[in-house]
């Protein structure tokens, strides 16, 4: 019985809930019902208040249409026209509104032709009206107002429709009210469940208030974000609305165009001034053409921007639409910046290119000269046997031209890219001076010069590279005869100022053009060359003084009257005091005596190779001449040298590769390896010692630079036992 009664206590427990859920589903389909009934009346009457609104709308347009009709006849205002345009529009678009929302009220569209009539007739007068006092027809204007105040068709026809519309609104609003009565009656469970579905409403309504908000402050922040962006961004930037008024402008703009705050609304023609620089005609401004186009335009070169305060700054620019959302275009961006220092690179980089040209075709002349020279002699000597001295006198001297033109060339490369070391010492000014001195002096004499040189009466030591040194004063020795017309005066002084050691070089020649002062020490820079000083060189020599001198922790500086008025170079550098003793002059080597040897030369170029193979033959050593590394690298195993002169730039194996190969050999144990390039940078001296040699010689290689090394060769090979 207790399972009996278990049991039935189930059953009605099964059968109350099957009840009760029976129960709420009826009042729930009863509240849903209810619900679906007040929602449908609650839009009828939303819909009846859109109509009123609309219609309502009409009414307040047909007002502000006629007012600004008066405004315009009474006033002459134009700026009244665009409001009645406004108002015209706007009348439209709210009829054919009410035209939409009563497609479902017959009675009420019949009624919407009558009022569209009227107020197409009430509009078509105010037009007359206006027409007429723009044709001074002042009586027809006058009729016209008059015959708008008596014709109240469109009024009547209007209120007709909205006390139609109220009435619908109050029946509407009745239905509403009843079945908001009956929602109420609903059962406790049906109440809940609306309860319920409020909240939820009130849930969702509140989370779309805050998903909008959300939104709106971060359309805000992109928009402050976008705002600092313009403001701070390095080119100039002017936002203007559709009809060409500005309605931003960053603070690169303004210091460009000269205007800030009051340029905001202001016509961009007013602001941004621009011309076309060779011309000075106004530039056509592409903001309305990309506007009307709806495409992306530029500025032509040569635009020059005129600010306010006159100042004139040449320009790029861009000019873009600018888009709302929906594609709709509200204005244009103009972006510009100033290209000063743009074109001013430009002019550098044009005048670089000139200069480049420049020193190419002098360059060729300085080369073909000392050729043409060496050319020429080479022929007379061959055809003459008296004239074989003078010749070779003359190849000797071009040569060494050639040989200086190379070097000053290297010089400048080593020294801007500071691969260069200098040797300093305590040394004498007053030496090196004189050592310049009486290098230069046999040229000045052969041009007629005076040329002198006045000491300074104390010793003035400094701390230098001599060589360097006096390669400085050497070359602004040579400038000053250069450009000094035979016959006249050059004087090399040097002095003691203020703590430093003074170097002058004066000259009463050519001068300088004040133009070309602050550029005499660049490189490639010459005055203007004329018949007489056709060997003016490549314009390097100044450069080299200027770098070594700046090395030296000195500086250099050139003082001129102009044309005519002669040159005066000043050397200051860091004097020493005069109580440091000089180091001591190097011990001068005794003579060594020559020692017969055997060479090879290993040279691809014949006539270089013949060229030193009779060089050594006149100092009575014997060589012999390879040609490429593998002919070097046989002949090195058939027979015993005492050195190899090996060219770097071989065909196929180069010489590095030859000297480790000859390394290699036991013929090769005691032989000296001595490399033969044209690169004499400190790191192509490194790169031959690496690989296996023990000199390294630039060319062209001079007798008396082989000579003391063949003869250590020699010297030593004595010393050796015989085998």
């Amino acid at each position: 019985m207790a399972q009996s009664a278990s049991r039935t206590a189930i059953s009605v427990a099964a059968f109350g809930f099957l009840v009760s859920a029976l129960f709420l589903g009826l009042n729930a389909e009863l509240a849903r019902r209810n619900l679906h009934r007040l929602s449908e009346a609650q839009r009828s009457v939303l819909h009846t208040h859109e109509v009123l609104a609309d219609v309502d709308a009409v009414l307040l347009g047909l007002k502000e249409a006629e007012i600004a009709a008066l405004g315009f006849l009474v006033t002459g205002d134009e700026s009244y026209l665009s409001r009645f345009v406004t108002a015209e529009v706007r009348i439209g678009e709210n009829v054919e509104q009410v035209d939409r929302l009563i497609t479902d009220n017959p009675a009420q569209a019949a009624l919407l032709v009558r009022v569209r009539r009227a107020v197409d007739a009430k509009l078509l007068e105010f037009r007359r009206s206006i027409d007429a006092w723009k044709h001074q027809d002042l009586a027809a204007a006058r009729k016209a107002v008059l015959a708008e105040r008596d014709n109240q068709d469109a009024r009547a026809a209007l209120a007709e429709m909205q006390n139609a519309e109220r009435q619908l609104l109050e029946d509407r609003t009745a239905t509403s009210h009843r079945d908001y009565r009956s929602a109420l009656t609903s059962s406790v469970l049906a109440a809940i469940f609306g309860l319920v579905m409020l909240a939820l409403a009130y849930s969702l309504v509140r989370r779309n208030l805050v998903i909008r908000d959300q939104a709106a402050a971060i359309v805000r922040e992109e928009r402050e974000r976008f705002l600092v962006t313009l403001r701070s961004i390095g080119d100039a930037v002017i936002v203007t609305d559709a009809i060409g008024a500005i309605t931003f402008m960053n603070e690169v703009a303004a210091a460009l165009t000269g205007w800030k705050e009051e340029a905001i609304d202001r016509d961009l023609f007013e602001v941004f001034r621009i011309e076309d620089e060779r011309t000075g005609q106004s530039v056509a401004k592409p903001i309305h053409g990309v506007i009307r186009d709806d495409t992306i335009a530029g500025l032509p070169s040569h635009t020059i921007l005129v600010a306010k305060h006159g100042a004139r700054v040449p320009i790029d620019e861009s000019v873009a639409p600018v888009r709302n959302d929906r594609g709709e275009i509200l204005g244009a961006v103009l972006v510009f910046r100033d290209v000063t220092k743009r074109k001013q690179q430009e002019e550098e980089r044009r005048q670089a290119d000139t200069a480049k040209d420049e020193f190419l075709a002098m360059l060729g002349h300085e080369l073909r000269n000392p050729l043409a020279a060496v050319r020429n002699a080479i022929t007379a000597a061959s055809l003459d046997e008296d004239a074989r001295g003078r010749a070779l006198e003359i190849a000797r001297r071009q040569t060494a031209r050639l040989a200086r033109l190379v070097d000053d060339l290297l010089d400048v490369a080593r020294i801007t890219r500071r691969k260069i070391s200098l040797r300093k010492e305590r040394v004498l000014l007053g030496e090196v001076a004189q050592r310049a001195f009486d290098a230069t002096r046999a040229t000045a004499l052969d041009r007629g010069h005076a040329f002198s040189i006045v000491d300074c009466p104390e010793p003035i030591a400094v701390e230098a590279d001599p060589v360097r040194l006096e390669q400085v004063i050497d070359n602004l020795l040579t400038n000053a005869i250069k450009y000094t017309p035979p016959g006249g005066r050059i004087v090399l002084a040097t002095s003691r100022e203020d703590g430093e050691a003074v170097v002058r070089v004066r000259d009463n020649g050519v001068g300088i053009d004040p133009r070309l002062l602050p550029k005499v020490f660049e490189s490639f820079v010459q005055s203007e060359r004329s018949p007489e000083r056709a060997d003016g060189g490549l314009g390097i020599g100044l450069t080299i003084v200027k770098l070594l001198v700046e090395l030296h922790g000195g500086k250099v500086e050139v003082q001129s009257a102009g044309a005519g008025s002669g040159a005066e170079f000043i050397i200051r550098l860091p004097a020493l005091a005069t109580d440091q003793p000089l180091a001591p002059a190097p011990a001068i080597a005794a003579p060594v005596r020559r020692h017969p040897v055997r060479v090879l030369i290993v040279e691809d170029n014949a006539d270089a190779a013949e060229a030193l193979g009779l060089l050594l033959e006149v100092a009575r050593v014997e060589a012999r001449i390879a040609h490429d590394g593998r002919e070097a690298l046989e002949v090195a195993k058939a027979e015993r040298f005492d050195v190899i002169l090996v060219d770097i730039g071989l065909p196929g194996m180069d010489g590095y590769e030859v000297a480790r190969r000859l390394r290699e050999m036991p013929e090769c144990k005691r032989t000296l390896l001595a490399a033969l390039t044209g690169y004499g940078r400190s790191e192509d001296r490194q790169k031959a010692l690496d690989a296996g040699f023990s000199v390294h010689l630039v060319k062209p290689v001079e007798l008396e630079l082989l000579e003391p090394l063949l003869a250590g060769v020699g010297a030593a090979a004595d010393e050796r036992p015989a085998l």
